[in-house]
């Protein structure tokens, strides 16, 4: 198995856990509105390095925002609308994902700073 879509799913810091730890092969995951709490997020960034693709879109943190670009370097897509990231989960995006050929932060409440920040990332 190297995409899984286990959106709307109810999964919590303890399954976002369990898929990280299980499937380490994963190349795509969509775990859209779920609450993976910054645990979760943390299993995800730190199991499933081959990751290219990852929703996360709704009910992620500014904290499991930093996690993931800390760790994920690798992302080519990122989706991770309805977070709140504000200007500083963009500014973690575009000082760590500089890679990225789509980036989805739409209702995150960036501001013009992390406006700036997004396309600093998209032009790079």
């Amino acid at each position: 198995l190297v995409t899984l879509n286990i959106s709307w799913n109810s999964i919590g810091e303890k399954g976002a856990q369990a898929i990280a730890h299980s499937l380490k092969q994963l190349t795509t995951l969509n775990i859209s509105l779920n609450s993976i709490g910054d645990q979760g997020a943390q299993a995800i960034s730190e199991d499933l390095t081959h990751l290219t693709t990852l929703d996360i879109a709704s009910k992620e943190s500014v904290e499991g925002t930093k996690v993931i670009t800390d760790n994920l370097r690798q992302l080519a897509t990122l989706n991770i609308q309805e977070n709140n990231i504000g200007e500083k989960g963009a500014q973690f995006i575009a000082d760590n994902l500089r890679q990225l050929t789509m980036l989805n932060i739409e209702n995150n409440s960036v501001g013009d700073q992390g406006a700036q920040a997004s396309l600093t990332t998209s032009v790079s």
